[in-house]
């Protein structure tokens, strides 16, 4: 009568055993973490687009075609705070006539709000979220609002947008109307602007 061995099952490799069969543990890898809207330095969005108003030379509305190139400049985090430089933001086309100022435009995330802001080009830019900058929460969600002065009715409002993965970031006055086309891992992908009683009207899309 013969003796019954124990069933015997492989049992997972170890260290030890990697070390004497000369086998190297896999390599430790870190998620890649995309900085939001795509702000990645050297990143360019192009846009398209035409802007009508009233031309007194001509008596009449006229439309203009614009092309406009935004640029990250530069990004980097001061005290904890992500933050994006960049030139040429979309808006410019409706906010500066030719001959003004250059300006750069930042981009700071602080407590999980986006700040906007316009400085001087070359300027220092912001260290902290000032309030009158906020812009927008993040990560967006449909239904949120951010009012960058408690004391008016006027705020940031966000919406879905055609499609899934997009929003619409809009600020309605009295006097005006801007709207923002979004997509958290792209950026901007257009503006529309419209002054209140006029003909003025700004529409940029995003080009390849």
């Amino acid at each position: 009568m013969g003796v019954r061995r124990p069933a015997t099952h492989p049992r997972p490799a170890g260290p030890a055993d990697r070390a004497h069969s000369g086998a190297a543990d896999p390599p430790r890898t870190r998620p890649t973490v995309r900085p939001p809207l795509g702000l990645e330095a050297g990143a360019a969005w192009k846009f398209q687009g035409s802007a009508t108003g009233w031309d007194d030379a001509a008596g009449t509305d006229v439309e203009h075609l614009i092309a406009i190139t935004t640029t990250v400049e530069a990004a980097d985090v001061v005290d904890g705070r992500p933050r994006w430089r960049l030139h040429g933001w979309p808006t410019d086309a409706v906010e500066h006539e030719p001959g003004d100022p250059e300006v750069d435009t930042w981009l700071l995330l602080d407590g999980g709000v986006m700040y906007l802001a316009t400085r001087p080009a070359g300027a220092p830019g912001p260290r902290r979220g000032e309030p009158d900058d906020a812009w927008l929460r993040w990560p967006p969600r449909d239904g949120d609002e951010v009012c960058p002065d408690p004391d008016s009715p006027y705020c940031w409002r966000v919406e879905a947008g055609a499609d899934d993965h997009t929003y619409r970031v809009i600020m309605q006055t009295r006097p005006d109307v801007l709207a923002y086309e979004i997509d958290p891992a792209r950026g901007v992908l257009g503006i529309e602007y419209h002054h209140n009683g006029t003909t003025d009207d700004v529409s940029l899309g995003r080009v390849p």
